[in-house]
């Protein structure tokens, strides 16, 4: 495996959300992205309609690219505009959860560096640019730095919003393909065609805006391990409250996805799977009682909070992203055991954490801390057996951190 690479980045702030400006050179930047086509399945034979299934980009034009490769070869090419990248997605647009292969900001004082473990991991969309990048494949010049936009874990129709409204008005492109792109406005849409990360948008989105502990906490682009608001909780990157909510509902976004919007599927979510023992809300999403679910992790936080949160200290890893991951699995192991949808019995539950000390360094903001917080949590919920890590080289630390 090649050695990360550290680029220094600076931070913008804008309503969207956060990203960050690296320059990076072509070279590189043709390794470690790659450009999601925009796939439509046929809705309707007779009418010839297509409905978007994923991706945000056109068909690379092959003249378009050859042009701005002699563009790039002349001795006053430029490109001032940035390539405005998402971060830590596979290319069916699923989130890198891997900390070993994820891109991530570091922050040392008032400096910001992006880190990419290496160059040999696909990990980052191309949302605009892929012309520009491409050109560079039928020019001499092998690379050149190239100014770059990078939003961290920012959801798959936040990433189509962004190109669509950059390109609307360009005469290239299509406009069908540009309304199709807000996917992410879901309420204007048929609730038989929300697919499971379309209506955790949209939970989310209403989390943000009406559930009290986590109200304006959401945000874009925000990582919580290396925001620096002065608000009394970090924010939360809408990605990390996504994920969690579809862990809820669904193991294969892609698959219930595909399946929605394949022209014989007359049902809706109704022709869905419900084969999925893991997924607690699994038949309330395929019901499209999108109310309950949404009330039942509102109902959750707000437990959370008033039994939980208020004990933490400024350094707590459970108000950070690995935190928020182990929030939700507490929740989806605790429905399936119970099937205490009212969550009567939860708060007896969540107060057995309260003495663990979640500001420990053994929750290192990592891969292996989500696991370990995960692990503590579940252990002390009796919602996993302490036996099972017996032979576990963390063992000793599970054992002090549970007395």
């Amino acid at each position: 495996m090649s050695n990360e690479i550290r680029l220094p980045a600076i931070k913008i702030e804008q309503p969207i959300g956060s990203f960050y400006a690296v320059s990076m050179r072509s070279d590189l930047l043709s390794k470690v992205a790659f450009s999601s086509r925009a796939e439509y399945k046929k809705s309707d034979l007779q009418e010839g309609i297509f409905s978007l299934l994923k991706g945000n980009q056109r068909e690379l034009d092959l003249k378009r690219s050859k042009q701005i490769g002699q563009y790039i070869d002349s001795v006053e090419s430029t490109f001032p505009n940035s390539i405005i990248l998402g971060a830590n997605f596979d290319k069916d647009g699923n989130l890198i959860e891997d900390y070993d292969i994820r891109w991530r900001v570091e922050k040392n004082g008032d400096l910001y560096t992006l880190v990419i473990p290496s160059e040999n991991n696909v990990v980052a969309t191309i949302i605009d640019g892929q012309h520009r990048l491409s050109g560079f494949g039928y020019s001499e010049r092998e690379n050149m730095e190239l100014l770059c936009s990078v939003f961290i874990d920012l959801p798959a129709p936040y990433q189509a919003y962004i190109f669509a409204t950059i390109n609307f008005n360009q005469k290239n492109v299509n406009k069908s393909l540009a309304y199709d792109l807000y996917g992410f406005r879901v309420e204007e849409e048929d609730k038989k065609e929300w697919s499971p990360e379309k209506l955790a948008v949209f939970i989310a989105r209403r989390l943000n805006k009406y559930c009290e502990p986590l109200k304006d906490k959401i945000k874009l682009g925000a990582p919580s391990d290396i925001d620096d608001t002065s608000s009394s909780m970090k924010l939360i990157s809408l990605s990390t409250i996504v994920d969690g909510v579809m862990k809820l509902i669904t193991n294969n976004p892609k698959k219930d996805r595909d399946e929605l919007l394949n022209f014989k599927n007359k049902n809706g979510r109704s022709a869905l799977s419900r084969k999925m023992i893991s997924q607690p809300l699994r038949d309330l999403y395929i019901e499209y009682k999108d109310d309950e679910i949404e009330g039942i992790i509102r109902k959750y936080f707000t437990k959370i909070n008033e039994i939980l949160w208020i004990h933490q200290s400024d350094n707590s890893y459970l108000l950070k992203t690995i935190g928020f991951q182990t929030q939700f699995e507490i929740l989806r192991q605790y429905l399936l055991s119970t099937s205490d949808y009212e969550l009567n019995g939860i708060d007896e539950k969540l107060e057995l954490l309260v003495d663990i000390d979640f500001s420990d360094i053994f929750f290192t903001a990592s891969g292996i801390g989500a696991t370990r917080m995960k692990n503590i949590s579940l252990i002390r919920l009796k919602l996993k057996p302490l036996t099972d890590l017996v032979e576990h080289k963390d063992y000793n630390d599970y054992v002090r951190l549970l007395k």
